[in-house]
C-alpha cells in the first residue's frame, strides 16, 4: 500500500496536490477535523485505510471515526517507538553485566567497552 504523509494543518492542501490520487492507505500526522476529512475523501477516491499516530488518533473525535467507518474507511492507530533510539545494543549490555559479575570496576568496563564512564555508571545503576 502507498502511504502519503500529511503533517501540518496549514499544508494539507499543498500536500494533497503532491499525493497520488490512487493511494489506498494514507498516513496523516495531525488530528482529523471534519474539514480535513472532506478534503481527503474528495481527493482519494479509493481510500481504504487512514493511519494516525497515537496522539492524533486520540484527538480525533469518535464521530469522525464512525463517519469514516460508514464510508468503508478504516482508521488505524500506528504504534511507534517513543523517544531516542538506543545507542548501545542488548549484546553490549549483556557483556557489561558479565564484566560486572566477574568483578571488574566501572572504569575498567568503560575502557574495555570504549564507553563513557558516566554511561557505565548509568547502566550499573539500572542493573541493581
Amino acid at each position: 500500500m502507498e502511504r502519503v504523509l500529511l503533517s501540518k494543518k496549514e499544508t494539507i492542501d499543498e500536500e494533497l496536490a503532491h499525493a497520488s490520487k490512487h493511494a489506498k492507505a494514507v498516513y496523516i500526522n495531525i488530528p482529523l477535523k471534519a474539514s480535513d476529512v472532506v478534503k481527503i475523501l474528495n481527493y482519494f477516491k479509493g481510500l481504504e485505510i487512514l493511519y494516525l499516530p497515537p496522539s492524533a488518533f486520540k484527538l480525533t473525535s469518535k464521530k469522525i471515526k464512525e463517519a469514516l467507518k460508514k464510508s468503508n474507511i478504516e482508521v488505524r492507530k500506528i504504534e511507534t517507538a517513543q523517544g531516542r533510539p538506543q545507542k548501545y545494543g542488548e549484546d553490549l549490555l549483556e557483556q557489561m553485566k558479565n564484566l560486572v559479575n566477574n568483578g571488574l570496576h566501572a572504569k575498567e568496563i568503560s575502557e574495555l567497552l570504549n564507553m563513557p564512564l558516566r554511561t557505565v555508571y548509568f547502566f550499573l545503576k539500572k542493573f541493581k
